[in-house]
């Protein structure tokens, strides 16, 4: 009989043995998938434009750092913010929206962009930026950051960046750093974007999707200019206007972000 109990005992032992590395190798599974998160970095964008603004820009990265949205966030109330336990999602209203979305597995570009009242999704591949890294360093906030900079479709930027996050990832369509951009701006200091802040983010990456609305046209870069600068453009202006009037659609008229491109003659 006391043989039969102990053995009885020693199964018990076991099988709570078993129970207690199930539990255990559960949490690790669950502290795994948990720290399967986003990457959020918020910037201030300052646009010293012909009408003055700033706007919040937030970078989402994807868990397996091959993905990511930037999108621009109005101060206009249309827009609806949920925070819930320090994650944030966003609602934006489609008329103030910009939407960058960067995949690296298919080399491609997808941004959101309008021509007078239409929209479109524009496809390109990544932009591939010449950039200078330069032998200047300066604290921003709590980052320890380096200089380069770069010439991009028409303007000329400098980005301060950090190699404490090595992220290829910036605002808008610039890439290819060897660490994350913290502040990035062109010469004219027209269009200025600064960090605030960047931490985990635990919202699904394709929540973030939506904006790109599946329902628009999609066109290439190429169409696009064509449409936003050439000859579409002058085709729907002239309808516009009576028949004896004349107009000159030039580059030097460009004030955006992009103001010559790379398939352009000089």
């Amino acid at each position: 009989m006391n043989g039969k109990k102990q053995k009885s005992n020693k199964t018990s032992k076991l099988k709570s043995i078993v129970l207690i590395l199930s539990l255990f190798l559960n949490a690790i599974c669950l502290n795994a998938q948990k720290a399967k998160d986003n990457i959020r970095v918020e910037y201030e964008l300052i646009l010293n434009t012909d009408v003055p603004l700033t706007k919040r820009g937030v970078l989402i990265i994807n868990d397996s750092i091959t993905k990511s949205v930037f999108f621009e966030i109005s101060n206009k109330k249309e827009n609806k913010i949920i925070e819930n336990d320090n994650d944030i999602k966003v609602i934006i209203n489609n008329k103030n929206k910009r939407f960058n979305y960067v995949d690296y597995n298919e080399n491609k570009l997808v941004s959101t962009e309008s021509v007078l009242y239409d929209e479109f999704n524009v496809t390109e591949s990544i932009p591939i930026l010449e950039w200078k890294l330069l032998d200047k360093t300066k604290s921003i906030g709590n980052f320890e950051c380096k200089l380069a900079t770069t010439t991009f479709r028409g303007r000329n930027y400098s980005a301060w960046y950090t190699e404490k996050y090595p992220l290829k990832f910036g605002p808008w369509k610039f890439n290819g750093l060897p660490g994350l951009i913290v502040n990035i701006f062109d010469d004219t200091k027209r269009y200025n974007w600064i960090i605030n802040s960047i931490k985990k983010d635990s919202v699904p990456f394709n929540d973030y999707l939506i904006g790109l609305k599946n329902n628009l046209d999609t066109i290439t870069i190429k169409e696009f200019i064509n449409k936003k600068y050439g000859t579409d453009l002058s085709s729907r202006l002239k309808s516009k206007l009576p028949r004896d009037a004349s107009f000159v659609i030039n580059k030097t008229s460009r004030k955006g972000k992009e103001i010559k491109f790379e398939w352009e003659e000089n």
